[in-house]
C-alpha cells in the first residue's frame, strides 16, 4: 500500500519472510539470506544465478542460505544451504 516496488524475482522470498516476521513479531537470524521467487500458490521458484548470488552472500558474512529446491552447481564454502520447495517449507525452517 504504497510504495516498495520490487524489480528482482530474486527478492520474494525475502520480502516475504521479511513481512511475516513483522506481523508476527519473530526476528529472523541475522546470518540468514532467502533467495527465490514466490509463485502465487507459495511455490519457491529458482532464480538466475543462484551460485553467484551465494558466493557474494558468503563474502558478506552470511552463515546460512533458504533456497529454492533444484539443481545446484558448486556450493559455496562457508554457507549452509537449505533447499525448500514453499514458502510455508521456509517458513518452518526458520521458525
Amino acid at each position: 500500500a504504497g510504495g516498495l516496488k520490487v524489480s528482482e524475482p530474486a527478492l520474494d522470498l525475502g520480502t516475504s519472510i521479511a513481512i511475516f516476521s513483522s506481523f508476527r513479531n519473530r526476528a529472523i537470524d541475522p546470518h540468514s539470506i532467502m533467495i527465490g521467487e514466490v509463485g502465487l500458490t507459495g511455490e519457491v521458484r529458482s532464480v538466475a544465478r543462484l551460485e553467484t548470488r551465494l558466493k557474494e552472500a558468503a563474502k558478506l558474512g552470511f552463515k546460512k542460505a533458504i533456497i529454492p529446491q533444484g539443481k545446484l552447481g558448486e556450493k559455496p564454502e562457508g554457507i549452509i544451504c537449505t533447499p525448500v520447495k514453499t514458502l510455508e517449507e521456509c517458513l518452518q525452517q526458520l521458525f
